[in-house]
């Protein structure tokens, strides 16, 4: 187990192992989506995808399946702060009371202390995303957020980092991005959250729906139609994601 949050030691870079693009037939809602044809292994492709917090149970260059898991997650150490675990805990009392507002100033106080504790930081951003009007502000938390948990990683160019403790925080800013209309950004979020490869059927349901309506919005419509068949493998009943479907 870490010691403390400030030791980002385990990284198991695992470069993509197939090269697809996604152009060609567009595979429709109403057949099996074409794995060849996976959107997000074409965003990949020549990117390296550095996993933080895993123990990896594969060797760099090692292709990757649902039967075959590349590693596994360390477990959130205990005590993330030396100084403020304390406050952190009434942050996270009044947070499950429902109580937000209550929630962000003790927060705001080990902030004060520790800016780039991201246990601190994830926290502070889930919380004000909570409160309607202070969801702008959430935004801009995750957003240091993320900034922090890619340059610890020193990744070189096109790298992308995915640290397996903070999905949700790569969850709630692409929704966030979707709010305000950044589709770019919104799918790079997401597809960070599918290369991690969640398993819950409602989380990929809500995932490939995201997905499909950040593709519709940057006129990527083979990928479009790709995500909303993936969505009604799920669940045939989604009608969410029919609004993105393509004019034949």
């Amino acid at each position: 187990m870490l010691a403390a949050y400030s030791l980002f030691s385990c990284i198991a870079v695992i470069p993509a192992v197939l090269s697809l693009a996604c152009g060609g037939s567009n595979p429709r809602p109403a057949t099996a989506p074409n794995p060849q044809l996976d959107p997000i292994r074409s965003f990949v492709a020549d990117r390296q995808v550095i996993y933080v917090h895993v123990t990896p149970t594969v060797t760099a260059g090692d292709s990757v399946s649902p039967s075959k898991p590349f590693g596994v997650v360390e477990p959130i150490p205990a005590v993330t702060s030396e100084r403020h675990q304390d406050l952190l805990r009434v942050a996270r009392q009044f947070y499950d009371q429902g109580r937000y507002l209550d929630a962000v100033q003790p927060l705001r106080q080990a902030l004060a202390d520790e800016p780039d504790n991201p246990f601190f930081l994830n926290e502070y951003a889930r919380t004000l995303f909570r409160i309607d009007s202070l969801r702008p502000a959430s935004g801009r938390a995750y957003e240091q957020l993320v900034k922090i948990l890619t340059d610890r990683q020193s990744p070189p160019p096109n790298a992308l980092v995915v640290d397996m403790w903070f999905i949700d925080a790569y969850w709630k800013l692409g929704l966030l991005y979707l709010d305000v209309g950044e589709y770019a950004k919104a799918f790079v979020e997401f597809a960070k959250v599918s290369v991690a490869r969640p398993s819950d059927a409602v989380m990929l349901e809500q995932l490939y729906g995201y997905l499909a309506e950040a593709c519709f919005h940057l006129s990527e419509h083979a990928a479009t139609d790709w995500f909303i068949s993936k969505t009604l493998e799920i669940n045939p009943q989604n009608r969410y994601v029919l609004q993105f479907r393509t004019p034949r």
